[in-house]
């Protein structure tokens, strides 16, 4: 993960911020793309409060992919025009009060509604370009930092899970943010439940999940061998996957050119099953762009952050889901999951006291964001108005 820009801004005012819900978009797009988003009622479900042979070189490719999250189509169709790649915006930082570096960019409209985007895993901040040009339409500003270890943030020896919100909050006074949404996707999936339960309601607007990370008591019925096979190196022998990834992933990255990268992961694009790059390689050139600069950034340090995270996701979060209380929680997944399965989100809205569950039918990890970016970041900033209970569950 790479962490993103910071900059100081003005206290934006009570609509900007979407305090009392009374923002309205400005402009006839962003209410084209907001009517149609939320046209579509889902489901809601309120529930009552409550170095060894075995990784021989057989198995790197797949070793490799799941590390990096992606085989490049878990990048989606990316269409932010060329110049945002080497904006400002994207390459922020500042000082936390322990004396961490927390890097950090900024996608969107400057001025607009601030949400912070929790990036998946592996990856960085320059995941949010997934979301530019829809939070540009919506008029969104979205935030996007580089986990510990990851792109310019400071590696923290001995983290949780529990530690990404007091850095958030940090990152927000920095930007004078007095209320905002925090939403993640895939890996950046457990630090949003980390946030709707440590954060404080007025000032967490709302809370998303984008197919994301159950916690391991889960299991992983319904996963992707390769990624089974990861996960449970990193629960068991993590030394041994941060000695594969520095002493053979890291240094290949490191001595490839831009140019040869994303040669290799166009092809890997090309190669997807049929019905993830038919929305994947919409895009292509953008796609494979984005997701080599995201793979740069998050292993510009080293592989230690990468491992650190990955055994963070199969240990104990530090809460219970029951616990978190706080804040309703929107979850979006897609049914043909192989990474984060629909079983998973399933059982994580049983568990979490106010939560509301979106499945779309027929997607995977890959598709449901390029596919579905209005109605998830227009629902997210605009949900709390349409609070109406509901049965869990129905399809889209």
């Amino acid at each position: 993960m790479i962490a993103a820009r910071l900059c100081v801004r003005p206290l934006l005012n009570r609509h900007q911020l979407g305090i009392n819900h009374s923002w309205r978009p400005k402009t006839k797009t962003a209410s084209r793309w907001l009517g149609t988003a939320l046209s579509n009622q889902r489901t809601r479900l309120p529930l009552p409060p409550a170095g060894s042979s075995a990784w021989g070189l057989q198995r790197n490719q797949h070793l490799r992919d799941l590390l990096l999250r992606r085989t490049i189509g878990s990048k989606p169709s990316v269409t932010a025009p060329e110049s945002l790649f080497s904006s400002r915006r994207l390459s922020q930082s500042f000082k936390l009060s322990d004396g961490r570096t927390l890097g950090f960019a900024e996608y969107g409209s400057p001025n607009g509604i601030p949400a912070f985007f929790l990036h998946g895993y592996v990856g960085s901040r320059a995941d949010g370009v997934e979301w530019h040009k829809t939070a540009e339409r919506l008029q969104v500003r979205i935030i996007c930092m580089d986990r510990p270890g990851f792109g310019l943030s400071s590696f923290q020896p001995n983290r949780r899970i529990l530690d990404l919100p007091g850095d958030l909050r940090q990152l927000a006074r920095h930007l004078n943010l007095g209320a905002y949404y925090v939403f993640g996707q895939s890996g950046g999936g457990p630090y949003a439940l980390a946030c709707a339960y440590a954060l404080p309601k007025g000032e967490v607007k709302g809370v998303g999940v984008v197919a994301g990370m159950a916690p391991w008591e889960f299991g992983s019925k319904g996963m992707k061998w390769q990624n089974r096979v990861v996960f449970n190196a990193l629960a068991t022998v993590p030394r041994l996957v941060r000695v594969f990834v520095d002493w053979i992933w890291v240094p290949r990255l490191q001595r490839q050119s831009k140019k040869e990268l994303e040669r290799e992961y166009g092809k890997k694009l090309a190669s997807l099953r049929a019905r993830d790059g038919a929305v994947l390689v919409a895009d292509g050139a953008a796609a494979v762009r984005a997701a080599v600069a995201t793979l740069q950034k998050a292993y510009q340090q080293s592989a230690a952050g990468a491992v650190q995270e990955g055994t963070l996701f199969t240990k104990d979060w530090g809460f219970r889901l029951e616990d978190v209380k706080n804040h309703r929680v929107l979850l979006w997944w897609g049914t043909e999951d192989e990474n984060a399965p629909i079983d998973m989100g399933r059982r994580m809205a049983q568990r979490l006291p106010n939560a509301e569950l979106i499945e779309f039918n027929g997607d995977t990890h890959y598709t449901l964001i390029p596919k579905r970016y209005p109605e998830i970041l227009a629902r997210l900033i605009r949900g709390e108005e349409r609070r109406r209970p509901s049965p869990v569950g129905r399809r889209v």
